[in-house]
């Protein structure tokens, strides 16, 4: 925890934390969350993967979620049709990991 700390004091990023317990707190964050295990992370073939080949494929679903996914939401848009109307971009996760067998 020292080291994320630090990096994020680097950053000039600050960390909130939600009570414990309280995921209505924070509903917009648990269902993505939840959504990410239940399509990307569950769907697997449970085989082992590196965590450069797991991230690849999480960031392949970030982009996915971002960029071609319409949320009920957001009146049937994608989010970064919707941020577009706001004159807001939504950095596109790159998957440049190099996977190795």
């Amino acid at each position: 925890m020292g080291a994320v700390y630090d990096y994020l004091q680097e950053q000039k990023t600050t960390q909130l934390f939600a009570r414990p317990k309280t995921p209505k707190d924070k509903p917009y964050i648990e269902n993505f969350i939840g959504k990410m295990q239940k399509e990307c992370l569950d769907e697997d073939d449970r085989t082992k993967k590196t965590v450069a080949e797991r991230q690849k494929q999480i960031n392949e679903w970030v982009n996915d979620f971002h960029y071609y996914r319409p949320h009920q939401s957001l009146n049937y848009q994608t989010p970064q049709e919707f941020c577009d109307t706001l004159g807001i971009t939504i950095p596109r996760v790159e998957s440049v990991y190099e996977v190795v067998s």
